[in-house]
This record gives structure tokens, C-alpha cells and sequence, in this order.
């Protein structure tokens, strides 16, 4: 999320606002207690040096120390819900992919709790909006939560586990801004194919042919939305910066 400055500054910029970022498979209105999506930041990961937005050290680094192997070795695994199971959470701790997507760039993308009087998603917390989950506490929802929830329905159900790095990077953090499945869609765009918000045969097999030019389409359809969006909506011009220059970082 951005403000619309130059510099970063999650809380003061909502994340969903009008793009409607719901996860795949969740359509509003059919979201359980416990089914929700949003992003972790840096902090929260555990990064050395790093602390809360809130100034304060994280402490996930010692309630989720890894091993060699990349599992959970002391997860306090109560943190992520009861509905993730601990093998689950081994598993998402121990993709180094998901890790480093979150680490390098949607964790500094997204933050803490706020509740802009312009966001059309409501209350946010760590990327997940109340419009879309308005039965999940988002005001408390903790960073370990929002991550297990991102990982299952951000980055495995649509399938962005299978695209290249080059691509899975920037195609994970728009989705969690405007939802995965227009995302892919401006990917399947990108790559001249079907836009049909599905990652499939045809999709990554387009991938084995894109370049530069494919990203810089991808991106550029992007900056268009946001456009797009706070021409239709003035109430929004004042975050189209912070989108742009979150584009930008593409």
C-alpha cells in the first residue's frame, strides 16, 4: 500500500480501496470466520534490524525459528488460526519463493491496521479488507495469520507458485492490490493469450516466450487501472501516486 507521496506509508493508504482485491475462490459474501487474505510486512518476517510500523521489534522471529530444512522448528502455531494445520504452516515457512516475494516486495508494500475514510474496502490490516472478510477481526488480526492466509489464497490457489520468478514476483503483489484474478488477466494480456483469470497449460506455456516487453505490457496495464480508476472516482485521485509508484516498482 501507498500514500500519495513519493515514500511508503502503508497505514495512510488502504489496499483494496476500489480494485476489489478478493482472493480467488473467496466471492464476497461466501467468506467463512476464518477465510481471509492479506500481506505480511518485512517486519513481520523476522528480518534482522526491522521493526513493527508501529516501532516496536517484531517477535515472529522467535516464535517462528526455521531450520536448515526451511520447516518450523518453534512455530507458536496458535498464531496463524486454528484452521491451518501445522504441516501447512511448516510448508509455507519453508518456501523460500513465497519468503523472499514477501520479504523483497509486498511486505513492504503493505502494513499495519488502517482505516481511511476514503478506502471502499474498509478496515485493512496487513492487506486484508473488511469488505471482503467482514467476519475476520481485522483491527487484531496478527501478522502470522495474514501470511498462512496469503500464502493459501494468494499464492496457491491461483497458482502463481507456478509462474517464473520474473513474473511471479510482481503478478503475486498487484493480486494482492486488485485481486489475482485480474491480475492474471492483465498477465494473460501481456502474453496474448486468453484473459481468462486462470494460470494453465496455455498461460505457462506463453511464459516460455515472454521477455521484457511482456513485463513492461504487464505493468503498463497496471498504471492504466489506476488510472482509470481515480478518473472515475475522484475520491480516489488521492492514492493514484502511491498506486502508480507501486506500479513503477515493477
Amino acid at each position: 500500500m501507498f500514500n500519495n507521496n513519493n515514500n511508503y506509508n502503508s497505514r495512510n493508504v488502504p489496499s483494496f480501496i476500489a480494485y476489489g482485491g478478493v482472493p480467488v475462490g473467496l466471492p464476497k459474501g461466501a467468506v467463512s470466520q476464518n477465510a481471509t487474505g492479506g500481506a505480511v510486512p518485512q517486519w513481520a518476517l523476522g528480518q534482522q534490524n526491522s521493526t513493527s510500523p508501529f516501532g516496536q521489534p517484531t517477535q515472529l522471529a522467535q516464535n517462528n525459528t526455521q531450520m536448515s530444512d526451511g520447516n518450523s522448528k518453534t512455530a507458536n502455531y496458535s498464531l496463524y488460526g486454528n484452521d491451518f494445520t501445522p504441516e501447512f504452516i511448516d510448508k509455507m515457512l519453508g518456501d523460500t519463493r513465497f519468503q523472499n516475494i514477501m520479504a523483497q516486495r509486498t511486505s513492504q508494500n503493505e502494513g499495519g491496521y488502517a482505516n481511511h475514510p476514503n478506502d471502499n474496502g474498509g478496515p485493512t490490516n496487513f492487506g486484508i479488507s473488511s469488505h471482503w472478510y467482514p467476519n475476520e477481526d481485522i483491527k487484531n488480526l496478527t501478522p502470522e495469520r495474514a501470511s498462512a492466509l496469503l500464502y493459501r489464497d494468494y499464492w496457491l490457489k491461483p497458482k502463481i507458485n507456478l509462474l517464473p520468478d520474473e513474473f511471479a514476483d510482481i503478478v503475486f503483489d498487484d493480486g494482492v492490490v486488485q485481486g489475482q484474478h485480474r491480475a492474471i488477466k492483465y498477465l494473460q494480456n501481456a502474453l496474448g493469450v486468453e484473459e481468462d483469470g486462470l494460470i494453465g497449460d496455455k498461460t505457462l506455456n506463453a511464459l516460455s516466450y515472454a521477455n521484457d516487453e511482456t513485463k513492461q505490457k504487464f505493468i503498463q496495464n497496471v498504471r492504466q487501472r489506476a488510472q482509470n480508476i481515480a478518473e472515475r472516482n475522484p475520491s480516489q485521485k488521492r492514492f493514484v501516486n502511491g498506486w502508480l509508484n507501486r506500479a513503477n516498482s515493477y
